[in-house]
């Protein structure tokens, strides 16, 4: 361990010595050097001292790569790094405000199955004859009021993402800004991260809001099956009860029946055998 911490103080040491020597040698030597020199800003600097570290001869390649990492290891600022943090969670909030519904079909603390067994209905006991009239007027009542609150659910699912969407694209477009000035390769780094991050952001809020369609379609779509069913087998019960009723009628008038009792010219007779 000692030994290589030795080794990379004499690196640093020579690097020192190796660009020390460069700067000197790119160093003005008179007026019109100086005018020239003048007129670079920050980064053509750095640029000017990667190549000259990339061509000199008096460094060795472990002292050439020790600099290049040097100059490439600068990082973003807090300030920079706390505004993308910020801006995530920014992001964040807005997430789960539409991948995570309070209410509707896709209610977050509830399943599907739940949800539309108690808000649509129970279709093993539609089809097992097990409904009434009261209850399908129930149902409807409560599928109108599921279908509003998908809808709703939806409705500002759309909005946020349209909304969060604008402000993303501000966040990218200063970013993209960053990077053209951004000094070294791990600048360049974080702020790719940071792009990426967005288009993230981006793809799962599209996802949220499509998942938001389908939910509006699906619900849609089963409350009106359900409505159909209900009308068939309310239907169905109507006409099976109504088929009793014609004929428990007949069982109690029949004409050779010897208790019936048959109106004929406005009297009364009794058939007797």
């Amino acid at each position: 361990m000692r030994n290589l911490k030795q080794k990379a103080a004499a690196m640093s040491f020579g690097a020192f010595l190796g660009v020390s020597a460069i700067l000197t040698g790119l160093s003005p030597v008179n007026h019109q050097s100086e005018a020239a020199i003048a007129v670079f800003d920050q980064r053509n600097i750095e640029e000017a001292i990667k190549t000259a570290i990339q061509t000199a001869n008096i460094l060795t390649n472990e002292e050439k790569q020790l600099l290049l990492q040097i100059v490439n290891s600068k990082k973003l600022d807090p300030k920079a790094l706390l505004k993308i943090v910020q801006n995530n969670k920014r992001e964040d909030d807005s997430i789960c405000k539409i991948i995570y519904p309070k209410i509707g079909a896709s209610k977050i603390d509830q399943t599907v199955d739940s949800v539309w067994n108690q808000r649509i209905g129970d279709i093993e006991n539609v089809l097992n004859g097990n409904i009434t009239v009261v209850d399908v007027w129930q149902n409807e009542k409560k599928r109108e009021k599921l279908l509003h609150d998908t809808y709703l659910e939806a409705a500002k699912a759309a909005k946020e993402a349209s909304i969060q969407s604008k402000q993303t694209m501000q966040d990218t477009q200063a970013l993209v800004e960053a990077s053209n000035s951004a000094e070294g390769m791990t600048q360049l780094k974080q702020i790719g991260n940071a792009i990426e991050s967005k288009n993230v952001y981006a793809i799962t809020r599209m996802t949220g809001v499509l998942d938001h369609l389908i939910a509006m379609e699906a619900t849609k779509y089963e409350k009106e099956a359900m409505e159909e069913l209900e009308k068939a087998q309310v239907a169905k019960q109507t006409q099976e009860e109504a088929q009793k009723y014609e004929d428990s009628k007949k069982r109690e008038v029949r004409p050779d029946s010897p208790s019936s009792i048959r109106a004929m010219n406005g009297k009364d007779y009794t058939v007797l055998h």
